[in-house]
């Protein structure tokens, strides 16, 4: 469904529990008609029609200033991790006129696609261009003994389809993905993090 007011092109949308907004990433900046892959914009409180900021509401807009593009976000505890595609950003809730700040958590760790990341109890893991990592308050590479055989044969055009899940019974990480060989086109192989 349309939302009235809210910008048209978007990447990605994602409601914050605990803040109650709706927060879109890679849209349109306020008073502009011009897409930008690193911006974020977010509706008032419990307003999903109210999209341009004011002194008297809680929209806005904040620009990643680095990157490409943001790929996803990941929400923990107590603030959303932004992936791009070569950086982490924790946006965080600070109230006020602002409403939002960012801060540059790492390099060299972005996100390789929208549905590759998971929050566990806070924690977050994502597979990111080569390397798996994982997020409490600073980004880390997980060690992993199959890295060369995932990356070396990951389907790079089809990462769009790459998807993180936690399996609570076994405490694991699950990412699929597609390699070279998929008969189907489909993902046909998964790698775990237990």
């Amino acid at each position: 469904t349309v939302i009235t007011n809210a910008p048209v092109t978007n990447n990605l949308g994602i409601v914050l529990t605990a803040q109650r907004h709706l927060v879109m990433f890679g849209t349109v900046p306020e008073g502009t008609s011009n897409f930008d892959p690193l911006q974020i914009r977010w509706c008032d409180r419990e307003q999903l029609t109210d999209w341009t900021s004011t002194a008297q509401n809680r929209a806005g807009g904040l620009r990643i200033p680095g990157g490409v593009e943001i790929v996803g976000a990941v929400e923990t505890d107590t603030e959303l991790l932004v992936l791009t595609d070569n950086e982490a950003w924790a946006m965080e809730y600070i109230g006020g006129g602002a409403v939002f700040s960012l801060s540059k958590r790492g390099t060299h760790c972005g996100l390789i696609g929208r549905h590759a990341a998971v929050n566990v109890g806070g924690i977050s893991f994502w597979m990111g261009q080569n390397n798996f990592f994982v997020y409490n308050g600073t980004p880390q590479v997980l060690p992993c003994t199959v890295q060369d055989f995932v990356f070396d044969n990951l389907d790079r055009a089809m990462v769009r389809k790459i998807s993180a899940a936690y399996l609570a019974e076994h405490d694991e990480v699950w990412w699929f993905y597609q390699d070279t060989n998929s008969p189907s086109g489909d993902n046909n192989r998964c790698v775990v993090y237990s």
